[in-house]
């Protein structure tokens, strides 16, 4: 128990974050502040949110699985479809607030990476979901990278 005490008392601190919800309002640029999804109609959005001035770089292409994380477990992603985003040259001190609402649409989001400046995510999609297009919205205070899904 004397052990486990001072493990916490050195983490306070240090100030090392107990979880990933103690730096969610980070507003440095290149901060990833949100995941957030949507229905418009017949489609879904998928929207990446980072403080601006944003440089950051993105990547998005068609993966299969078995998934893993950067320390190599297994992670398990639920689709017929997946796409595996990545995100470069962002702020590795904030966590991203996830507030999805999965749909018929895009059944699964999991994070692969979240590591010194680089972040991968998994997006599952159900059976005969297509990625229509995506594209990069700036405004003020955000950078928000939009990914619009629907039926084939």
């Amino acid at each position: 128990m004397r052990k486990f005490t001072m493990a916490i008392y050195i983490l306070i601190l240090c100030k090392v974050p107990l979880s990933s919800t103690a730096q969610n309002d980070c507003k440095e640029p290149n901060s990833l502040v949100s995941i957030t999804n949507m229905v418009t109609g017949k489609t879904e959005l998928l929207v990446f949110t980072f403080t601006n001035p944003a440089s950051v770089e993105m990547e998005s292409a068609a993966a299969k699985p078995p998934f893993e994380n950067y320390g190599g477990v297994k992670v398990k992603v639920k689709g017929s479809k997946f796409i595996e985003i990545k995100f470069h040259t962002l702020n590795p001190g904030c966590f991203p607030k996830k507030k999805t609402a999965f749909t018929s649409l895009v059944r699964d989001i999991k994070e692969t990476e979240f590591f010194e400046g680089y972040a991968t995510y998994v997006v599952g999609l159900n059976k005969g979901v297509r990625l229509e297009k995506n594209h990069i919205e700036n405004g003020n205070k955000y950078r928000k990278f939009i990914f619009r899904f629907s039926k084939s």
